[in-house]
């Protein structure tokens, strides 16, 4: 049975431990594929592949005062256009105690509905979006140690779902070979899986690409050894 590898967690199986965010219809056989996608395009190649999933990128810390102040502009625009409605409940408080408390109010209320994803990724620009997944794409690549195989051939091959964003990292030796038009192919194949609801196939297909590339310059040794694990890595 394939394991999940949660950050700064022991593998768990898959039902038993996986985040709320994760797509619930993957099952534990569908991880078992996508590690078997990788045992077989490493068959062919000295190259390292490195599935993994994160449930995000972007920081969402601007997103509840962004959204506050649009509240509050809209809270501006009602007062304006329905004075004569809510006259009454204007007077209540004192002017100058108005506004800090309708603004109060709206950061309140924004907070709940910046967890919400679709929020979160209205209020970031496509710029933002795209620089944060390259960067935590990186972060995720060092982290890992992936660089200190023994050819320097190992690639990442980083999906953020928040974003709907993936991003593919190669080690130096790769990178001199390969170039960013082919790992677009890669991006490309995965991602448009997962817009169709086939987690498994876009894996499965952009893993056995990246093989293929791998192969053509790296081709498999009999003194080959797996160095990095098959398996997905989920981290939050």
């Amino acid at each position: 049975m394939a394991e999940v590898v949660l950050a700064g967690e022991a593998p768990v199986a898959v039902g038993n431990g996986t985040p709320k965010w994760f797509p619930r219809k993957v099952s534990q056989k569908d991880l078992d594929l996508i590690a078997e996608a990788v045992r077989l395009a490493e068959e062919k190649t000295t190259g390292e592949i490195v599935p993994m999933v994160v449930r995000s990128s972007i920081s969402t810390g601007h997103v509840p005062l962004i959204l506050a102040l649009m509240l509050f502009a809209l809270g501006l625009f009602v007062e304006v256009e329905f004075n004569h409605e809510i006259a009454g409940l204007l007077t209540m408080a004192p002017q100058w105690l108005l506004a800090p408390i309708i603004f109060v109010i709206c950061y309140l209320v924004s907070l709940p509905l910046a967890k919400i994803d679709i929020v979160a990724r209205v209020l970031t620009s496509n710029r933002d979006e795209a620089h944060a997944v390259e960067v935590r794409a990186e972060i995720e690549f060092h982290r890992g140690q992936y660089t200190k195989t023994t050819e320097h051939t190992a690639i990442l091959i980083f999906v953020s779902l928040l974003e709907r964003r993936a991003v593919v990292l190669a080690d130096k030796s790769i990178a001199d070979k390969i170039g960013n038009e082919e790992w677009a192919e890669i991006v490309n194949l995965l991602l448009a899986g997962l817009k169709k609801g086939d987690f498994v196939g876009g894996w499965q297909r952009a893993i056995a690409r990246s093989g293929a590339l791998l192969s053509a310059h790296f081709p498999a040794s009999k003194h080959d050894k797996n160095e990095i694990s098959n398996l997905l890595v989920i981290k939050e």
